[in-house]
Formats: structure tokens, C-alpha cells, sequence
């Protein structure tokens, strides 16, 4: 039987990173947002959206990026959680398994135990999802994964190759640029003047 993906976190859990401690005001992408309302995908929060069930949420266009607020989903979340003992049933099934940080479950966790990560930057570094919400800029959020120990590693491992070979291609590339511009100096440098040499000189 396939094991189940664990998408959402403990209430103890949130209690550790003192999540409602943050800013209500703190912007989420759909995923996040997802996560935190109990592990809900994007057809379910697509379908929250189009039924105007809670969190309201933000899009400055048609087809333009979603935008939900912490304190929005947070509230949500409470309000989900009770709404049947059937649901509540239902959210406990999919938590992540109980390790109360990331610290810990990198500490104690098996090969295959998962934890919930956020890919940040332009080479999709994975950071604990909790952590990237409360530090790293909404723009740099790029998506929600859910990693084993052993998937999170090689993930890691990839993001610094990928890192590497940015700034190993931005040297030498501005080694180029450089190398260039001394040429392009040297050939339009102006011309000295060739004096005459003493035994050339009339007397």
C-alpha cells in the first residue's frame, strides 16, 4: 500500500514555530495557504475560491497570482478544524508525523519519514516551509514540496551544484566581459606619436 503524503502540520507543531506570533499581514501563495488550512490541494482551494468559502484572498488580474493573508488562513483554519468530527477525523490522517521541528525530524527521522519544505530561489533550495513564510520574500517562494529525508538531501544536493554553476558561469562570464573591454581599450587607445630618433635628425 503507497504511503500516505503528509501535506499539513499539527496544531503543536505550529505552536513550536509560534506561527501566530507572525505578522496576520504575511502574504501566502495558494500552497502555503493549503498547507496551513489542513492539506488542501490546488483543486480544493480553487474550489474554495469559486464557492467565496473562507480565506478571502487577493488577484490583482484574471489568471494573476493568488494571494492569501496569514492571519486569514490561520482563522480559516480554526474554523475548518471544527466544522465536523468527520473533517477533524480527516485532518489528523494527513498531518505530517509528529516531530515538532525540523531540527528534530532531521535528527530522528527514517529514510522515507516526510517533512514539508518550501522551494526557494532560482535554484528551488528547499527550506522548511514555516521558516520560508516568516523570512523569505513572496517572490522568492516558487512552491510547496513534501521531501523524505533522503529526497531532501538530494534536493539539497542539486540546489548547490545548481548555485555553483551559477557563480561559476557569472565569473566567467564577467571574466570575458572584462578581457573585451581591455581590448576594445587597447584598439581605440589614441596613437602616440613616433618621434624621430637623434641620428635622423638634421643638422
Amino acid at each position: 500500500m503507497p504511503r500516505t503524503k503528509r501535506r499539513t502540520y499539527t496544531d503543536e507543531q505550529l505552536r513550536a514555530a509560534s506561527i501566530e506570533q507572525d505578522s496576520p499581514d504575511t502574504p501566502l501563495i495558494a500552497e502555503e495557504a493549503g498547507v496551513l488550512l489542513g492539506g488542501i490541494g490546488e483543486e480544493g482551494m480553487r474550489a474554495r475560491r469559486r464557492d467565496g468559502q473562507p480565506p478571502p484572498f487577493t488577484q490583482a488580474r484574471p489568471r494573476g497570482a493568488v494571494r492569501y493573508l496569514l492571519g486569514d488562513v490561520l482563522a480559516a483554519r480554526k474554523m475548518h478544524r471544527h466544522q465536523s468530527t468527520q473533517e477533524v477525523r480527516h485532518a489528523h490522517q494527513i498531518e505530517v508525523l509528529g516531530y515538532p521541528t525540523l531540527s528534530a525530524w532531521l535528527t530522528n527521522a527514517a529514510a522515507d519519514e516526510e517533512w514539508i519544505f518550501s522551494r526557494v530561489g532560482p535554484h528551488r533550495r528547499p527550506v522548511d516551509l514555516l521558516t520560508a513564510i516568516r523570512t523569505v520574500p513572496i517572490a522568492q517562494r516558487h512552491g510547496v514540496r513534501t521531501l523524505s529525508l533522503e529526497s531532501y538531501l538530494e534536493a539539497l544536493q542539486k540546489s548547490s551544484d545548481s548555485e555553483a554553476e551559477a557563480i561559476k558561469n557569472a565569473a566567467d562570464h564577467r571574466a570575458e566581459r572584462t578581457a573585451m573591454a581591455k581590448q576594445a581599450r587597447a584598439v581605440h587607445a589614441p596613437k602616440q606619436p613616433v618621434r624621430p630618433s637623434a641620428g635622423n635628425k638634421r643638422g
